[in-house]
This record gives structure tokens, sequence and C-alpha cells, in this order.
């Protein structure tokens, strides 16, 4: 599936502005698709789905000012591509049904609201605001449900729902109506040579001619196209110079048909004649000459052709790469031979063979590559930048000056620029304060073009806390929302779900976004609804938490109870070591009396030794007693008895 969801080309077809979606964002790419230009003028206007709802279509009110239709909505934005800024939100009481941009008066608007009233707008010069100017009431009840408008000429306009209706600007009601259609007319397409429109339905393949009489009645023509399948887009040019004309048809099966020469009777086959008792004009089918469609080189996988566009030689057929960007060819559709005849070109079935992107790219020469789905190089002549390189107001160290004044060149690319600065820092060892106020700048200008390469290095090339504070306090409010849904999407998937130092990097920018910019987030009034993405991941990322903090729990308890046993067994072993000392210490040694004592045994001994040399005296040291019992009361002495052995 396809992630176009409308385009339109502007009057001179050099330009289409497109709605492609983009996440849960829906953004708008104008792209040149006139020779060299289209490889390098693109401009990215993202939406915000809180503040927007679903684009509906796109209008060109002229060649550089687009206006979009939101479903369900009564704002009409103007968008001016040069300065890819909003000029002007327009509005009405009731929901916008339809409009469209009157091609007989200059800046005036036709509305169909919801109350089945047709308005009438005058657009100031400037494009910064509208009058009403008519109002007309539509009573009929089948008028509620037009969705498409076409200014034919200064008189009338046509209604279109199912039905054909035209409405009568003199006398401010409907005329005429036709019913060509079951299904909702899904493309009506003026021809200007004839004064009539083409239209074609949903789910029909049919295509008819309608043009209004001059008595103020809507006339079906005598030729109706048929395709092969149910339409979704038409086209038509016309070279009355050479009389040439060309209808082309998109169809459902996303291939285009070819009707040379469309609105001309051709000679038909004998009629049987119940045919021709028909009552009536008789109407003339004619099917497609022949079909182009596009094809993949190399697997001739068929390719789905998204918009087409005429000119007066070309028809340019458009599809979508990558599902990001447009991609253009142009076919000559008439020729001119040296016989003086002009020639229908494209007269058999065509397949138009292309390369992936990817073959391409080895082609580009510049130094920093080219993103073409992005808002392109970051210049200061089209940057939406009003300052961010004037750094005279800031606070900085007396240090860093003479390095800041080094750094303060003159560079294009703001992402180039703070990519050789981090490249400067890394290769000179010096661990120098990054210029927050720039840093700033460039995250704002990634999150306003909704460029990913470019946040990408904001976030990759910053790892400091204080950096990342600093940064996220001087962030305007308008982008906090889009940074915190950005850092979301990187914590739920991708490296940033895998890898803990990134996890930790997210965190912080997260931690200090909340911290100062909570205040505002509390102040939004869906703010659940804003922050369901980031609560997901914390929620994904938490849910192991309860059981995680069990086993911790545990395994504290275990370590616990071991760190206890340690303490008891070491103090046990301290406890048995004072015992020992203790046993030790109860016994009294008593020197001079044991030296007293032993001094007259050993005289005795001695005399008792020197008369028989049969008896030995051994000693047994563990029969000495303290305080014992003594051979005299008057002595007290203690006695020292041996057995002989």
């Amino acid at each position: 599936m396809s992630s176009l969801i409308t385009s339109c080309f502007d009057a001179t077809g050099r330009h289409v502005a497109y709605i492609v979606q983009t996440l849960d964002t829906e953004t708008l790419k104008v792209q040149s698709i006139g020779g060299e230009e289209s490889d390098h003028t693109v401009t990215v206007h993202p939406f915000d789905k809180k503040k927007n709802p679903r684009v509906k279509s796109l209008l060109w009110l002229s060649s550089d000012t687009l206006g979009v239709i939101f479903r369900g909505s009564n704002k009409f934005i103007l968008l001016n591509i040069l300065s890819n800024e909003v000029t002007s939100t327009l509005k009405t009481d009731q929901l916008i049904s339809s409009l469209t941009v009157s091609k007989s008066s200059h800046g005036k608007i036709y509305v169909v609201d919801s109350n089945s009233d047709l308005l009438e707008y005058q657009l100031e010069a400037d494009f910064s605001g509208w009058k009403l100017d008519k109002s007309y009431r539509l009573d009929d009840v089948e008028l509620r449900t037009v969705h498409r408008l076409l200014d034919l000429n200064e008189r009338y306009l046509f209604l279109f729902s199912n039905s054909v209706y035209l409405f009568d600007k003199k006398e401010g009601k409907v005329t005429d109506f036709k019913n060509l259609y079951v299904s909702p007319i899904n493309c009506a397409v003026e021809c200007v040579s004839n004064n009539s429109v083409i239209v074609s339905a949903d789910n029909d393949r049919f295509i008819n001619l309608i043009s209004v009489s001059e008595d103020g009645k809507i006339v079906i023509g005598e030729q109706i196209l048929v395709a092969e399948g149910p339409v979704i887009e038409v086209t038509h040019y016309q070279i009355e110079e050479f009389n040439l004309e060309l209808v082309v048809a998109l169809t459902e099966g996303r291939i285009l048909e070819i009707f040379n020469d469309p609105f001309t009777k051709r000679a038909q086959s004998n009629t049987s004649d119940k045919k021709k008792r028909r009552k009536g004009p008789a109407v003339q089918s004619q099917r497609s000459d022949c079909k182009v469609e596009l094809a993949r080189k190399g697997t001739n996988e068929s390719m789905s052709i998204e918009d087409i566009t005429i000119d007066p030689r070309y028809l340019t057929i458009v599809w979508m790469e990558d599902s990001s960007y447009l991609a253009f060819d142009r076919i000559e559709w008439w020729q001119h031979p040296n016989d003086g005849e002009y020639r229908y070109r494209i007269v058999r079935d065509t397949k138009l063979i292309k390369d992936r992107p990817m073959v391409n790219l080895g082609q580009n020469k510049d130094k920093h590559g080219d993103d073409r789905a992005s808002a392109k190089h970051y210049k200061e002549s089209n940057a939406i930048v009003s300052s961010g390189d004037n750094f005279r107001d800031l606070e900085t160290n007396s240090e860093n000056r003479e390095e800041e004044e080094l750094e303060d060149e003159d560079f294009g690319h703001l992402a180039e620029k703070f990519n050789i600065d981090n490249k400067k820092r890394s290769t000179n060892g010096k661990k120098g304060k990054l210029q927050v106020g720039s840093l700033t700048v460039v995250l704002s200008q990634a999150l306003k073009s909704n460029d990913h390469g470019l946040f990408e290095s904001v976030l990759n090339n910053n790892r400091d806390e204080n950096v990342i504070r600093n940064t996220v306090a001087r962030l305007d409010t308008t982008y906090v929302l889009a940074l915190l849904d950005r850092l979301s999407e990187r914590l739920g998937r991708g490296k940033g779900a895998r890898n803990r130092q990134i996890q930790q990097q997210l965190d912080t920018w997260v931690k200090y976004i909340l911290i100062y910019h909570g205040s505002y987030l509390i102040s939004l009034p869906n703010l659940a609804a804003d922050l369901n993405l980031l609560s997901n991941s914390l929620r994904i990322r938490a849910r192991n938490l309860n059981r995680l903090l069990d086993l911790r729990a545990k395994i504290g308890l275990v370590t616990d109870r071991m760190e206890m046993k340690r303490e008891l067994g070491k103090q046990l072993v301290v406890d048995r070591s004072e015992e020992v000392d203790g046993e030790e210490e109860n016994v009294e040694y008593n020197e001079e009396v044991d030296d007293a004592g032993l001094e007259e045994d050993d005289v005795d001994d001695d005399d008792d030794y020197g008369g028989s040399n049969d008896n030995e005296m051994d000693v047994d040291s563990n029969e000495v007693y303290v305080g014992g019992e003594q051979g005299s009361d008057d002595e007290q002495y203690s006695d020292v008895e041996g057995d002989a052995s």
C-alpha cells in the first residue's frame, strides 16, 4: 500500500504538492519536476496530528501559495512554499465539505459547508485573510452530499455528488441537474476550448463529457469513454492549432489508458434493427487506444502510477520511491515528422522499465550525500532560522572564547557545522564546552522539518549530561511534545531498546524534559494520549521490575545471613582466644617463695643423694600445690613431694 495520501499539480505542471504518511505524522512535500530543478527543490512541512485533522485535499491558489483542506474541519490553511511558512489560517462557521478557487475572478473562493450553504469569499491581496461576500442556501436534500466544486465561468458553477448540479450565480440557485453515476464523482476536469467538463466516478469505468447549453441546461456528450478498469483520475489537454487532443485515465490497476482524439465521432459497425428502433439519441462509446504501465528492471515487477499531468509537449508520469518521495518520467505524446503532419506518438501498449533508486545513488558527487526525502541542505539562504549564530549575549568562560572564535565560521549546512565542531574537539583532545545555543537551533530545525538524519546527529554527538540539560532548558515548548515522541520511538524499538548505553542517554533527555517542561506538559488537555507512546515504552521496560526487586531482596537476605555467619565465626574465635588467656592468668606464680623453698629442699636432697646412689628423685610437675599442705605452720613454705622410682 502506498504512503501517498493525495497530490496536486500546479497550473504550469512544473511543481507537485503531495502528502505522505510518516509514522503517525502527515508530511506535506512540494517538489519540482522541471529539468534539473527536480532533484534539488523539495519543501517539507509536517502537520501535527494533535493540532490538525487528516488532510483531505490540496489546492494551488498561485505559483507560490498552496491551500490545505482537512477532513472534518472548518480550517483552510494557506502555505507559502518559498518560505515554508503558514501565511494564514482561514475559518468558516461550519465544517468545510468542498472548496474551489474561481478561475474567472481573482482571489474568489467558493465553499460548501456542512449546513448546505454555498459561501462566496474574497481573499485579501496578501492572502492574510478573507471576507464573506455572498451566501446561498441549498435547499435540496441531495445537495448535502456535494463534495466537489468547479467554477465553469462567470455565471455557472458545477456542484458534484453522484449527480451534477448547475448553479446559476445570477439567479442564486440551482437551475438544472443530471443523474450520471451511482457512486460519487471523483474527478472533474475542465476542457477550456469547448467550455465543457470531463467527469468520472468511483468504481466506474465510464468517462462522460458534460457542457452547458445556451438556455442554461446541462448537456451530456454523445461520446462516452470506456476504460478497462475503474477510473481514479482523468487528465486532458488539447492543442487546437495542431488539431490534437488527448485524454489519459488512471485506473485502479495503476496503469494508464490513452484516448487519442477522444471526442471525435468514428465509424461504427452496422447495428441490428432492434438497436435502430431504440428511442432517444444514440451514444457512442470509445475504448482506449493503448495502455502505459511501469515495471521494475530485472524483476519485471509492476509499479504503481500515482499521478499524471499533461503539458503542451509531455505526458508526465509520477510514482513513489522508497515510500518517501516522488519520481517522474516524461513522454512525448505527439510528434512532427518530416511530412509536416502532426501525429500522436503513443499509439501502442508501452511498458516503461525503471531502475531501483539505489542504482543512481553512486552518481551523486556531493561530499555529504543527497537525501532526496528531506528538505535538502540547510543553507542559510533558505533555512527557516531567524537567529542562532549570534552568541554575543551568551555567557561564556574566558578560557573558551578563543576556541569559540576559531569555530565561529560561516558554514552553510547546520548539520555539517555541528559534525565538524565535534571532530575538532575529538582531534584536539580538549574537553571544551559544546555551544548550547547552536545545538538548540539545530535540534529545533530537525524537529520542525522532520529531518531524521539531523535529529540522529544531535543525539549521537551529545553524551554530556550538562549539555543535554542546558539544551533542553533552552528548547522552545512547541517542540517538546515532538521531541518526546521521537525519544519514545527510540526507547521502544531499535538500538535504544537493546543498547544499555543508548538507553541511559535517552533517559537523560526524557528526565530533563520532564524537569524543565513538566508544567507545560501538565497544561495539555490530552496529556494521556500525547504521552501514550512514552508510557508504553516505559511500561515495557519496567514489566520485570517487581520480580527483579523480589530477587534483589532475596539475594540481599542471603548475603546478610552469610555476612552474619562470618562475623559470628570471627567473634567465636576471639572469645576462645580470650578464654585461653584468662586461664593462664588464673595461675599465680610467686618466684621468691618458690626459690626459698627449693633452696631448702635442695640441701636435704643433696645429702640423701650423696649417701645413696641407688635412689633417684623424680619431681612431678603436675603435683605442685600453691598454698597446699605445709610441713610447719610457722614456716609457711610450700612443700614439694616426690616419689622415688
